[in-house]
C-alpha cells in the first residue's frame, strides 16, 4: 500500500512537472508572439513616421521656389525639373496636363515653349522606375530596384501632338520679380481608356483567383486612383488599388505569407502585385469578415464601404458595435437596396458615402 501511495505521488508529481513545463512552453510562445507583434507595430509606426518626414521635407524643399508646392497624389502625377523651376502635372481624373514654369521677367517665350515641348516628349519615353526615382518623397526607396514591371513605360504612346495643339498659355506675376507661365492642355479621353485597358489581364487573373467580380475591381481602381500607376496618399497608401501597408497590407500579407509584412511603396507600385493584394483583400473582407452575411449583393456593398472606411466602422454603423456577428444579424434582415441607401446617405463619413456611390455607379 505504501508503495502504491509512493507510485501515485510520483505520477502526480510527474504530471505536475508535465503541466508545468507545458505551461512554461505556452507562456514562452505567447511571450514570443507578443514580442513579434510589438516589433511589427514598431515597424509600421516607423514606416508611417518616415513617410510623413520625407513628405514634409519635400514640401519644405519646394517651398523655396514655389508658393504652392504640389506633390503626386492619388489621381495626379507630378514631376519637377532638376532645378525645380518647372513642373509637369498629369491629372488622371480630369484628363488634363499642366506644365508650369517660373521665369525671370523678360524671359524668351520661344525658349520656354521649347522646354515645354521637350517635357511633353519625355512623357512618352519615361519608365515607371525613372518617374519614381525623381519623386521627392519616395524616390530614395526605389533606388536599386530590379523589379522588371517598373521598367515599363509609364505613359506609353502619350499623344504629344494632340495635347500640344490644345495647350493654352497664361502668364502671371510671381514673387521676386518673376513670372509664372502655365500651359494647360487636354488629354484625349480615349488615351486614358487605353491606359486602363493595359491592366485588364491582371484584373481578370486576380479577380478569378480570389473569386471577386472583375467589374468591382475595375470600379475600385477607377475610384481609388483613376489608373494613376504612381498613385499615393498621405495615409500612406500606394498604387492602383491604394493599398495601405499598415491595414490592408497587414491582413493580406498574413493571409498570403503566414505572417504580417511591411509592404514597401516600390512593391506596391508594381501594378500586378498591387492588383493581387487588392483582390486578396476584397476576398478576405467578403469571405472572412463578412462570411455570415447571407445576401451576396449586401456582402459586396459592405465590402465596398469597408475597403474605404474600415470593416469596424461598417459594423458599428449597422449594429452599434464593432462585432461582426452583430453586423451580420443586423444586415441579414435588410435588402440590398436598404443597405445601399444606408451606406450612401447615412454612413458617418462623407468620404465613404461618396465612395460607395462612385464604385457602385462605375461597376454597373
Amino acid at each position: 500500500m505504501v508503495k502504491q501511495h509512493r507510485l501515485i505521488r510520483t505520477l502526480v508529481c510527474l504530471g505536475c512537472l508535465t503541466l508545468s513545463s507545458s505551461g512554461i512552453a505556452e507562456n514562452s510562445m505567447l511571450a514570443e508572439f507578443e514580442k513579434s507583434k510589438a516589433a511589427i507595430f514598431k515597424d509600421f509606426n516607423e514606416y508611417k513616421r518616415q513617410y510623413a518626414e520625407q513628405y514634409q521635407q519635400a514640401i519644405n524643399g519646394l517651398s523655396d521656389t514655389w508658393l504652392e508646392p504640389v506633390l503626386t497624389s492619388q489621381k495626379s502625377w507630378v514631376q519637377y525639373s532638376a532645378d525645380k523651376r518647372m513642373r509637369t502635372i498629369v491629372d488622371f481624373e480630369h484628363q488634363t496636363l499642366v506644365i508650369e514654369a517660373i521665369q525671370q521677367k523678360g524671359f524668351d517665350p520661344k525658349s520656354v515653349k521649347k522646354q515645354v515641348y521637350q517635357e511633353l516628349n519625355k512623357l512618352t519615353l519615361q519608365t515607371t522606375i525613372q518617374s519614381l526615382l525623381k519623386d521627392p518623397v519616395l524616390g530614395i526607396q526605389a533606388k536599386g530596384s530590379k523589379d522588371k514591371y517598373l521598367f515599363k513605360k509609364m505613359l506609353a504612346d502619350f499623344p504629344v501632338s494632340k495635347v500640344a495643339k490644345s495647350l493654352l498659355i497664361q502668364v502671371n506675376n510671381y514673387p521676386d520679380n518673376q513670372h509664372l507661365i502655365t500651359f494647360t492642355g487636354v488629354i484625349p479621353k480615349a488615351y486614358f481608356e487605353k491606359q486602363a485597358s493595359i491592366y485588364q489581364s491582371e484584373i481578370k487573373t486576380y479577380s478569378d483567383k480570389w473569386s471577386v467580380n472583375p467589374r468591382l475591381v475595375h470600379a475600385i481602381i477607377q475610384t481609388e486612383s483613376s489608373f494613376n500607376p504612381l498613385a499615393q496618399s498621405h495615409i500612406p497608401a500606394y498604387g492602383l488599388m491604394q493599398i495601405v501597408p499598415s491595414s490592408a497590407g497587414r491582413d493580406v500579407t498574413k493571409f498570403l505569407y503566414g505572417k504580417e509584412k511591411v509592404l514597401s511603396s516600390t512593391e506596391l507600385f508594381n501594378a500586378e502585385k498591387n492588383i493581387n493584394y487588392g483582390c486578396a483583400y476584397l476576398h478576405l473582407l467578403m469571405n472572412r469578415y463578412l462570411k455570415d452575411v447571407n445576401n451576396p449583393d449586401v456582402k459586396e456593398l459592405l465590402a465596398i464601404a469597408a475597403y474605404n472606411g474600415g470593416v469596424g466602422s461598417v459594423a458599428k454603423h449597422f449594429s452599434g458595435t464593432k462585432s461582426l456577428s452583430a453586423l451580420a444579424s443586423s444586415v441579414n434582415a435588410l435588402t440590398a437596396e436598404q443597405v445601399y441607401t444606408s451606406l450612401s446617405q447615412s454612413f458617418p463619413y462623407a468620404e465613404t458615402r461618396n465612395y460607395v456611390k462612385k464604385v457602385v455607379s462605375r461597376k454597373a
